[in-house]
């Protein structure tokens, strides 16, 4: 029991020195997390959440800013048109590749 605590521990720490060493909020940092395991539709993104889907969509639209501004940001969120999930695609190196 101790030795997960101490192991959940060290990961919040790692995603909130990642969040603050590339200038993103933890509720991006949730979004980013959950897409990394698959992509989701809007739908899904928001019971994952808790959030509405304006809080989201705005959430996603900081992101998608983060990821062009920041050279070392280098990972993009889209929506392929023909689908209707948003998918997190990286490149292995940024602050995508650090969530692992």
């Amino acid at each position: 029991m101790t030795a997960k605590l101490i192991d959940n521990l060290a990961r919040l720490e790692k995603y909130i020195s990642i969040s603050h060493n590339y200038n993103i909020t933890m509720a991006q940092l949730v979004i980013l997390l959950i897409l990394k395991e698959s992509p989701m539709n809007l739908e899904e993104l928001c019971e994952r959440t808790g959030f509405g889907p304006d809080k989201v969509r705005e959430l996603l639209r900081m992101l998608v800013l983060a990821s062009g501004k920041n050279k070392k940001a280098i990972g993009f969120i889209h929506k392929p048109v023909a689908q209707e999930r948003y998918v997190l695609t990286e490149t292995g190196r940024g602050w995508i590749s650090e969530l692992s």
